[in-house]
Order: C-alpha cells, then sequence, then structure tokens
C-alpha cells in the first residue's frame, strides 16, 4: 500500500523533485520561484511556516548542487522512527488508549504518517535492565550461546494495540532481527 507523508515533507519532497527535474543550471533560469519552508522542533514549532526560500541566478557564493535524474543510487523505502528498548518499555506501560493514540500520531494519515520502524539489535544506550549481549560466552565462533531471549522479556503480543497500518506489522521484528 503505498502511504502519503505529511505536508511539510510533500513540499521538501516537491521541490526536490522539481530541481531533479530541471536539466537547467541555476544561472540559466532567471528569477526562479520560492518555496514555502515549514518547521517542526522540539522547541514547538508544529509544521510552522516560515519565511520562503527565495531562489535566483545570483547565488554565485552559494555551492552549486547538480542533479541527474537519470542517475539514481537510492530508494526512498520510507520514512519513520525508532523504538528502542527504554522507548518500547514506556509504550508497553501507557493505558491502550494513549499507546493507541501514540501509535496513530505516528503512523496514521492524521498524523506523522510515518511507514517504517526501525529496532535495534542487542543492548542500546536506551536499555531497560542494563547490559546484556546475545552470546555472553567468549569465542563461541558457533554461537551456541546466542540467544535473543532477553529481547522477550515482558513483550506479551496479546496485550499490544497494533498498528494502524495494516501493511505494517511490529511484532515480527523481534523474531526477524
Amino acid at each position: 500500500m503505498r502511504r502519503q507523508f505529511n505536508i511539510g515533507f510533500q513540499v521538501a519532497l516537491l521541490a526536490i523533485i522539481g530541481l531533479q527535474t530541471s536539466p537547467l543550471r541555476a544561472e540559466e533560469v532567471p528569477n526562479l520561484v520560492s518555496t514555502e519552508v515549514l518547521l517542526t522542533s522540539a522547541a514547538g514549532h508544529k509544521l510552522a511556516v516560515m519565511d520562503p526560500v527565495q531562489f535566483s541566478s545570483d547565488n554565485t557564493r552559494a555551492a552549486q548542487v547538480q542533479i541527474d535524474p537519470l542517475m539514481t543510487r537510492q530508494t526512498v523505502t520510507g520514512i519513520g522512527t525508532s523504538f528502542t528498548e527504554s522507548s518500547a518499555f514506556v509504550l508497553a506501560h501507557l493505558p491502550e488508549a494513549a499507546r493507541r493514540s501514540v501509535m496513530a500520531q505516528l503512523f496514521s494519515d492524521q498524523g506523522a504518517n510515518f511507514s517504517l520502524a526501525r529496532t535495534t539489535i542487542g543492548a542500546t544506550d536506551f536499555s531497560v535492565e542494563g547490559k546484556y549481549d546475545y552470546a555472553p560466552v567468549a569465542d563461541d565462533l558457533d554461537l551456541q550461546h546466542f540467544s535473543i531471549a532477553e529481547d522477550r522479556l515482558g513483550f506479551d503480543p496479546a496485550r499490544y494495540p497494533g498498528v494502524i497500518a495494516p501493511d505494517f506489522d511490529l511484532l515480527p521484528m523481534i523474531d526477524e532481527a
């Protein structure tokens, strides 16, 4: 299922696509258009309209970027967030209505409309129970003692409210890791 991203992402993407589809260099195009800039920040801005960015041919001191739309190196699979052990712990301990609200704010069309989530493999700086690893025995090159049991502790799929988008499922991520 193809997803639509929030308006800020759409504006930025359209600006990039507009630049990519034009084979002309900036100095060859007089009086290029301006674009709307939206800012979301920890300071409290949420899609705040900022001063427009003016594109023109007289930006001689600016770095010049040439984009060849026929040469692609990367594909955008989606836009998303990450779930660490501590964020999953906090999410799991919210009341169900609050969990659903958080997931809707992240993954619904009315929220950020993310389509991906990244999880860590093994412990991170944001772990709840402290240090652990998947291969606790030194020199176990055959990984006879390898285990992801630590990641399964306290995770109850029956209690998890699920994600809004039917094509996106968090539950198998631990098993796939």
